[in-house]
């Protein structure tokens, strides 16, 4: 059977190479909404370097997202727009060298962020203002 973490992994490395994927008149959205309740999402180690600002948008029920061990530089400021439940997010062994300060303002839950292994030198200081629960595993250089 086709997961959606495999399945979501063809459609990035088909976008990533310039290449055209269309879904039209078939079951795909009947399958893919049994997963937009699901509460786990991951996405690691799957070479990734690039994602689209809209693609966790309809995921409202996430509480865990895992983007580890990818090629990711750079994470648009409404990346996580919507993710209000989002309890859990990895973004270590990235590339990652700033965050926009805006980004984790609607993840009032967050619990957990691993930001190790990235090539972070500095934060904002109004990066964490709405997100007072946190625990941060950050360092500021490869770990």
């Amino acid at each position: 059977m086709l997961t959606l973490n495999i399945f979501l992994s063809i459609l990035l490395v088909c976008a990533q190479s310039g290449n055209s994927v269309i879904l039209d008149r078939n079951q795909l959205k009947k399958w893919l909404s049994n997963y937009l309740t699901s509460n786990i999402f991951d996405l690691s180690s799957r070479q990734i370097t690039f994602i689209s600002n809209d693609t966790f948008n309809g995921l409202t029920h996430l509480v865990t997202l895992s983007l580890y061990d990818n090629k990711l530089t750079t994470l648009d400021a409404n990346l996580f727009k919507g993710l209000h439940r989002l309890q859990s997010l990895r973004l270590d062994q990235n590339k990652i060298s700033s965050l926009p300060s805006t980004i984790f303002d609607e993840m009032s839950q967050l619990v957990g962020l691993d930001l190790h292994n990235n090539l972070i030198s500095q934060l904002d200081v109004n990066l964490f203002k709405m997100v007072t629960r946190l625990q941060i595993w950050i360092c500021l250089t490869t770990c």
